[in-house]
């Protein structure tokens, strides 16, 4: 059976490592889809998780008809952070057919995907909130931009190439607007599933006009209106042995909350709480009642609390000065 193995240290704890990794999305799936594509076969979306060790090891099985893929992703804990490491064992319809098409392509595609894929994580767990006030200043800025442009004529504005290339890693982000009586549009991804710059875009323009809360901007408010982005490092889950330990696993004025339970989410940014002067335990219960659940949801087994980390830039004044919010 073929193998490909690559490793790679990444600057950051093995529980964050993990959390980005433990998603198929963001490993996996990149890796297989491809290798199917070459055969002419089509990837079963679903992996089989064969192994799972909390900040330690994840197993995948993917199968493309009788195209497998077992993908194994080991970290170890370093000095500087955490060692992970990319094990890629295939298996292949027994032909010679099958055996030119592995020598031509696949395993010239899977090397240079493995080290696509360890290289986007080191890119993304290493500079998550490592923004300078020069890059935050430019992400409001174009964020209000988009928002006019597509206001005013109702198309997605260009970006220039010097934006694109400076916010090209995979971030999760949130736009939010505010006029004088309050919050007026909020929306965003959590997860790094986009470039940054594709996802601020995006957020901006479903901020200003698809919240489900009120009704679309118009041209009219914008000199009425600030812009603030939140850039959002990916969400881990809280693991508790006593569901009355979540409070203490939370830190008002640096997590955000996501809640799951069944089909309801929510999630609350960061600076929410400190807004509205809450603590965790009222933090947990806003969130609960943001994906309309009852307030002490977070108090049941099934339900599943993430956290995260943002860095939050904002206009003081509607197009005027731009601050880093000190979370």
């Amino acid at each position: 059976m073929p193998r490909i193995e690559k490793i790679i240290e990444i600057k950051s704890s093995p529980e964050r490592v993990f959390a980005y990794v433990d998603d198929a999305k963001h490993v996996a799936r990149h890796l297989t889809y491809g290798g199917g594509r070459i055969m002419g076969m089509k990837i079963n979306p679903e992996a089989s998780v064969i192994k799972r060790i909390e900040n330690r090891e994840k197993d995948y099985r993917f199968e493309a008809g009788s195209f497998v893929f077992n993908i194994k992703l080991v970290l170890d804990k370093t000095a500087m952070g955490t060692n992970l490491t990319i094990l890629v064992d295939y298996e292949l319809p027994y032909s010679w057919v099958g055996r030119i098409i592995d020598a031509l392509f696949i395993r010239r595609y899977l090397k240079r995907e493995v080290d696509r894929t360890l290289e986007t994580c080191q890119k993304i767990l290493e500079e998550e909130k490592r923004l300078s006030k020069s890059e935050g200043e430019s992400l409001v800025k174009t964020a209000r931009a988009v928002v006019t442009e597509f206001l005013k004529n109702n198309r997605k504005m260009k970006l220039d190439e010097k934006f694109e290339n400076t916010f090209s890693f995979n971030s999760g982000v949130f736009v939010t607007i505010n006029n004088p009586a309050g919050l007026r549009g909020c929306i965003g991804y959590p997860l790094p599933d986009k470039k940054l710059f594709n996802a601020l875009v995006d957020a901006a323009i479903a901020a200003a006009t698809e919240d489900p809360r009120f009704h679309s901007v118009s041209s009219d408010e914008l000199d009425k209106i600030t812009f603030e982005v939140t850039v959002l490092t990916p969400p881990i889950e809280i693991k508790v042995e006593n569901i009355s330990d979540y409070p203490s696993k939370i830190k008002v004025g640096r997590d955000g909350l996501i809640v799951k339970a069944g089909l309801n989410s929510g999630l609350l940014l960061p600076q929410v709480p400190q807004e509205y002067g809450w603590n965790e335990e009222q933090f947990l219960e806003h969130t609960c009642e943001k994906a309309g659940l009852p307030k002490d949801h977070w108090k049941k087994k099934e339900t599943k609390i993430q956290k995260f980390e943002g860095i939050v830039f904002k206009e003081q004044s509607p197009n005027g000065n731009i601050v880093q919010v000190i979370l």
